[in-house]
């Protein structure tokens, strides 16, 4: 995909490769740990994601860097707060404003409320 294309890109540019198969390792075509943390300094510029080498080569092949970074970056998607209304208070049980409320919230909210409910 798309991530796993610029994350070939880096490679090449932090390497100075050709572009390479997903398969392949970043050991194999020159990577080391200098290289590595270059790459990571790249991938978390470029990404906004805290990113350990460890992280980054756990898998070190192309496709698994590719992974590991998406895996990353959904976290940090979901980890970010959300802002809850406490819609009950709010409207002291008038239940149509309660139901306007509800209309009125965001895809994000409606997520978060989802999940804060999930985990009790």
């Amino acid at each position: 995909g798309a991530l796993e294309r610029a994350i070939g890109a880096m490679w090449q540019e932090v390497l100075g490769i050709p572009p390479v198969d997903p398969q392949t390792y970043f050991f194999e075509v020159g990577g080391d740990s200098l290289a590595g943390l270059q790459l990571q300094a790249r991938v978390q510029a470029a990404y906004g994601i805290e990113l350990s080498l460890g992280d980054l080569l756990a898998d070190p092949s192309l496709a698994g860097m590719a992974s590991t970074v998406e895996r990353l970056r959904e976290a940090r998607r979901s980890a970010q707060p959300i802002e809850l209304i406490p819609i009950v208070e709010q409207h002291g049980g008038d239940l149509q404003a309660l139901i306007d409320t509800v209309g009125a919230l965001s895809d994000e909210q409606l997520a978060a409320f989802e999940r804060a409910n999930r985990r009790s």
